[in-house]
């Protein structure tokens, strides 16, 4: 009776370990697909992410009031973000 009880615990519960680890280590994702990610992030959005932590609280200001229409690279030039 005990050796049934290990056989119906134990042994799927070593599978689904197994299976979850191989699973991490070989589902990582491509380079090409990371490379392509990159590729559509746009201009403005490249400038955003190199911009400074008060740059991008400036970028967020003007994004909430009456300038909230405006595209997002007038509101990095307004901001004084480099290109």
């Amino acid at each position: 009776m005990k050796n049934f009880l290990r056989k119906l615990f134990f042994y799927p519960f070593i599978v689904i370990i197994l299976w979850v680890i191989f699973n991490d280590i070989f589902n990582k994702p491509d380079v090409k697909e990371t490379q392509k990610e990159i590729k559509t992030k746009s201009v403005s959005e490249i400038r955003l992410g190199k911009a400074d932590s008060s740059q991008k609280a400036c970028v967020k200001t003007l994004g909430q009031g009456v300038y909230k229409n405006n595209s997002l690279s007038w509101k990095l030039d307004r901001c004084n973000v480099p290109r």
